[in-house]
């Protein structure tokens, strides 16, 4: 399990940050964010294995608490973006040990409860997957990525969808169809969940989509869209602040 520091303060007392990536992303997406809170948060970033070509664990969420066992230090927010947000919430589900302050978790893909696994949510979700890569690429180049010529952009679409897992869309469905929600109702933890309207071909996070959480608050943004960690950093990292804000003066979430 290989942690990288991506940023952040050096002070002791700094808020201590374990971030978890997404499918097929890298544990660089997390630098832009990090940026934003780094005066009084420092952050390690989590090298996932489904951003490999090999087979993706069974169970995201236990490779998330050996992740945090071996951490280069006691780990107080639980980050996770996308399929990395899923794991998390995987792990909380277990309640074990280490135990963290709260979670922050960024376009987590999550079926609304009460909807059932039907085949237009299983066929909507693998033609997103190619869709998704692609936003996530075209964001990690910003400027660059506007100004590729199309073929160009076409071709390093298709070299990161040949370098994911071989049952990455196989393990994005299990664990939209497979929200712990029962689990969920037992966490204590305080989690800020962010998502954008916009972001649905995904099954992205609604309003009612994580009520079991007791702790929980949803955001739901016109502006965010799946990779806002990214695109719109500095209003993610407000919206983190004003919910740690909230939880030092100890309102209930």
């Amino acid at each position: 399990m290989t942690w990288h520091a991506v940023g952040g303060s050096s002070d002791p007392a700094a808020t201590v940050v374990g971030a978890v990536h997404g499918m097929a992303d890298h544990w660089t997406t997390w630098r832009t964010l990090a940026g934003e809170l780094g005066r009084d948060h420092r952050w390690y970033a989590f090298a996932a294995p489904w951003r490999g070509s090999g087979a993706v664990p069974t169970s995201p969420g236990d490779c998330v608490g050996k992740a945090l066992r071996q951490a280069p230090e006691p780990i107080e927010i639980l980050a996770g973006h996308s399929f990395g947000a899923n794991a998390v919430l995987d792990h909380l589900a277990t309640g074990a040990a280490p135990d963290v302050r709260a979670a922050l978790l960024i376009a987590p893909l999550i079926r609304p409860p009460g909807n059932p696994p039907r085949p237009v949510l299983i066929a909507r979700t693998r033609a997103a997957l190619r869709t998704v890569v692609a936003d996530g690429l075209r964001a990690r180049l910003g400027a660059r990525g506007e100004a590729m010529d199309a073929d160009v952009f076409a071709g390093m679409t298709a070299a990161v969808l040949d370098g994911m897992p071989g049952d990455a869309v196989e393990a994005v469905l299990d664990r939209i169809l497979d929200t712990p929600r029962p689990a969920l109702a037992g966490v204590t933890v305080p989690a800020l969940v962010l998502s954008g309207r916009s972001d649905q071909r995904m099954a992205g996070a609604r309003p009612g989509s994580l009520a079991v959480l007791p702790h929980a608050q949803v955001r739901i943004r016109d502006r965010y869209d799946h990779f806002c960690h990214l695109t719109q950093a500095a209003d993610v990292a407000a919206d983190w602040v004003a919910f740690r804000n909230r939880l030092t003066r100890g309102v209930a979430a």
